[in-house]
């Protein structure tokens, strides 16, 4: 599964990835201000958002997600939450998705 984690601390997204990388995903990372350059580039099956994002951000983002799962962060997440939030994200995105 393809996530792109997108963030402001540079940090707190490279840990993310090395989390999410453990648990077998495909993670890449951006900050806020590429995120529609990405998205634009390819396709991901989660996009995970920090807790901060602003309203305007999150929207411009969800139009541009291209059929991704977004999952806005509330705050710290332990890896196993954050691997369940995935796992629940994308069941949802795929059952909209179904004939």
């Amino acid at each position: 599964m393809k996530i792109l984690c997108v963030g402001i601390d540079s940090l707190t997204l490279r840990t993310r990835i090395a989390v999410l990388e453990q648990f077998q995903f495909e993670a890449f990372g951006c900050s806020l201000e590429e995120v529609c350059q990405v998205l634009a580039s390819g396709r991901f099956d989660v996009v995970l958002l920090p807790a901060d994002i602003r309203q305007n951000q999150l929207s411009e983002i969800c139009e541009k997600a291209n059929g991704s799962a977004v999952v806005v962060l509330e705050a710290f997440t332990f890896p196993n939450d954050l691997i369940n939030l995935i796992h629940r994200a994308k069941a949802l995105t795929v059952s909209h998705e179904a004939p």
